[in-house]
């Protein structure tokens, strides 16, 4: 190899080695703003998990109480319906009793008519 190859080959290795060093160069800058991009990230990923928790919590506590407000309801709806039954029953026993007055006093109404008429038709006239 001649001076002049020496000196070419000598001058693209530095050029080549120039152009590595910048490249290394730019590499390290994206790592280092991706590590700090994947730093950011892991903290709203905790941050996430933590509201995730807590909204879980919540809700396991809201489910809870609307369980426990649906069993009161139920309760409170059977006992409406054993009222509700009882209440048919003594409405049906009421019913019956007025039917049964309703009899006696169409009975009463015919004996009080039945006098009346009988008072008329004994009653003098005056003179």
């Amino acid at each position: 190899m001649t001076g002049d190859e020496l000196e070419r080959a000598i001058q693209f290795l530095l050029e080549s080695q120039a152009k590595n060093d910048a490249q290394i160069a730019r590499n390290d800058a994206q790592i280092a703003h991706l590590a700090g991009g994947f730093a950011e990230l892991r903290a709203l990923v905790r941050e996430f998990a933590e509201s995730t928790r807590l909204f879980a919590e919540r809700a396991d506590a809201r489910l809870e109480r609307l369980e426990q407000n649906a069993e009161r309801r139920d309760r409170h709806l059977e006992r409406l319906e054993e009222n509700a039954k009882r209440d048919d029953g003594r409405l049906q026993r009421l019913e019956t009793a007025l039917a049964d007055l309703a009899e006696e006093m169409k009975s009463l109404i015919h004996v009080v008519e039945g006098h009346v008429t009988d008072e008329a038709r004994h009653r003098r006239p005056p003179g």
